[in-house]
C-alpha cells in the first residue's frame, strides 16, 4: 500500500475529522425530514473515503437497492442527486480548507478529494463558486495571529 508522507497524513486526518463533524451536524441539524440508514451509510462512506468518487450504481449494490429506487431515495432526503452531492461536499470542505490555509497545496487537496488533478479540482471549484481556488484564497481577510 502507498505510505503517505507525515504532513500529508496529518492534512488528511484533519480534513477527514473536519469533514466528520460537518457531517454529523448537518445530519442532525440540516433539516427537519429524518434520514434512513441507507442515506446514513452512504454519506459515511463519504466521510470515510473522501478520496473516491461513488457512482450511483456501486451505491446500490452496496445498499441492496436498485440503482433508480436509491437515486430517488437519496435525492427526497438530501434534496440533491448522489454525484452534485458529493461534489458539493468535496468542494465545500476544500473551500473550508482554503480559508483556514489560503497557501494550502491544490495538488495535495486533489489527491485527498479524489479529483484527477488540480486542474479537475480548480474547474469544479470555479464552476462552484464562481472563483478559481487561489482567487477564493486571496479574496479571504488575511489569518489573525
Amino acid at each position: 500500500m502507498y505510505q503517505l508522507k507525515p504532513s500529508l497524513w496529518d492534512f488528511r486526518c484533519s480534513v477527514l475529522l473536519n469533514q466528520l463533524i460537518i457531517e454529523l451536524s448537518d445530519l442532525y441539524i440540516k433539516s427537519g425530514v429524518q434520514k434512513d440508514k441507507v442515506v446514513i451509510d452512504i454519506l459515511h462512506l463519504f466521510v470515510e473515503h473522501p478520496e473516491k468518487f461513488y457512482s450511483i450504481t456501486e451505491l446500490a449494490a452496496k445498499a441492496g437497492m436498485s440503482p433508480r429506487s436509491l437515486s430517488a431515495q437519496f435525492k427526497a432526503q438530501t434534496g440533491q442527486s448522489i454525484h452534485k452531492y458529493q461534489i458539493n461536499t468535496k468542494l465545500e470542505q476544500i473551500a473550508k480548507i482554503l480559508r483556514t490555509n489560503p497557501k494550502a497545496s491544490l495538488k495535495n487537496l486533489a489527491y485527498t478529494f479524489g479529483f484527477c488533478d488540480e486542474f479537475h479540482l480548480s474547474s469544479s471549484f470555479k464552476k462552484k463558486t464562481g472563483l478559481s481556488p487561489g482567487r477564493y484564497s486571496s479574496r479571504l481577510p488575511p489569518a489573525g495571529p
